[in-house]
């Protein structure tokens, strides 16, 4: 019987390094999200509507543009480290 050992690589993200699309490593960087290739990665995306995804965009742009969403978030651009919904776990035989 092959043995296979199981570990928690990270249960956290760094701002810097990642380049997958999960909506968790993107927490300080929401250009990403206008992206749809970024959603794409992100599964519970293929639920919502282009119509509502367009509507997001819009929103989301304009929020950026208009420094909104920095005055809210803006914080989580130079917070080096978000622990996420998130856990990659690494098997090794």
């Amino acid at each position: 019987m092959l043995s296979t050992r199981v570990a928690l690589a990270s249960g956290s993200y760094r701002r810097t390094g990642c380049t997958h699309g999960f909506a968790d490593a993107v927490y300080g960087r929401s250009e990403r999200m206008l992206e749809r290739d970024t959603r794409r990665a992100q599964s519970a995306w293929s639920f919502v509507s282009d119509d509502a995804q367009d509507r997001f965009e819009h929103r989301l742009s304009a929020e950026l543009t208009s420094g909104d969403w920095d005055a809210r978030y803006g914080h989580l651009r130079t917070q080096p480290e978000f622990k996420g919904s998130m856990q990659i776990l690494v098997a090794k035989p």
